[in-house]
């Protein structure tokens, strides 16, 4: 059975309040963290999920070692989602597909990006769209607005229009000279 270092009887108000002091020092927006762990396990130390992700922050086990992170123990679960989060943003443009990366994988996520020349959330999976609308607006970001940073927008066609509009400015070009 998991360790919990300090106890299962950690009060709530001082993950969060350590929640925090994590996002400050990661640059995660305030109040990211904290509506993060609180949607992946409700604040309960020995959450596991179905698939087998662990903890506050529910690391599955790989990254937990990746990462050295004891996902049964809150503080460290708390430490190890601040730094995983700064580095996923890192590597992802916006927000939005950084919550993605934490949901769905970050190769998962940079193929979805790559495909479509940035992230379309339509092309993610139900559970991870539905992630990520719930927890953007923590992030200050709108994954449904089509002017979200790294959001691709869609039109009910599936045509991005801002490839579309290009082509059709590049033809007009063309046309003109």
């Amino acid at each position: 059975m998991p360790v919990d270092r300090y106890g299962t009887n950690w009060p709530i108000a001082d993950l969060k309040s350590y929640a925090a002091e994590t996002e400050q020092a990661n640059g995660i927006p305030s109040g990211g963290l904290v509506a993060l762990i609180q949607q992946e396990s409700a604040w309960n130390p020995q959450a596991v999920s179905p698939a087998g992700a662990i903890g506050l922050a529910q690391f599955m086990p790989p990254t937990a070692a990746e990462w050295e992170v004891d996902p049964w123990d809150p503080i460290d679960s708390i430490s190890g989602a601040g730094r995983y989060l700064a580095w996923l943003r890192s590597r992802t443009p916006s927000w939005t597909a950084t919550l993605a990366a934490y949901n769905y994988g970050i190769g998962n996520v940079s193929r979805n990006i790559a495909a479509n020349d940035g992230l379309n959330v339509s092309k993610l999976p139900t559970e991870t769209r539905k992630y990520v609308k719930k927890l953007a607006p923590a992030f200050g970001e709108d994954p449904t607005s089509s002017g979200a940073p790294g959001a691709t927008p869609q039109d009910s066609s599936g045509l991005n229009p801002l490839l579309l509009a290009a082509g059709i400015a590049l033809v007009w070009a063309g046309v003109q000279s």
